[in-house]
């Protein structure tokens, strides 16, 4: 379960991946430990390779590599994410919960294109 449908709104689950990414909630140090990473899948699943970190996950892509996490509450799905320097972040939502597994894959290639194409990330 994601905690932000609670307490906030995409545009501030940017904010926070943002500000987290670009050194601006934790140091350095603290930052680097989290994006040490394990092979582990949240749920629900990210884009691209998911890799466990402490408390964000790495989500490699086609397009590269960004870092956040995704959540879920009755009735949604979220995904909010940075790049690996906080420049650029998104947050999304979808109507969704329980789905078959062919929407599931539509919802998280839709995470992949919003990434890839909102934070213009290229290889």
């Amino acid at each position: 379960m994601g905690f932000w449908e609670l307490v906030s709104t995409p545009g501030g689950v940017s904010r926070f991946f943002g500000g987290l990414l670009g050194g601006k909630l934790v140091g350095e140090g603290e930052l680097e430990q989290m994006k040490e990473t394990v092979a582990g899948k949240g749920s629900p699943l990210g884009p691209g390779t998911n890799r466990a970190g402490l408390g964000i996950f790495g989500y490699e892509l086609p397009c590269g590599v960004v870092w956040g996490h995704t959540g879920q509450f009755p009735g949604y799905r979220a995904f909010g994410a940075a790049t690996p320097d906080g420049r650029g972040a998104l947050a999304m939502t979808v109507n969704a919960t329980e789905i078959s597994e062919q929407a599931n894959k539509a919802v998280v290639h839709a995470q992949q294109l919003a990434a890839c194409r909102t934070l213009g990330l290229t290889r």
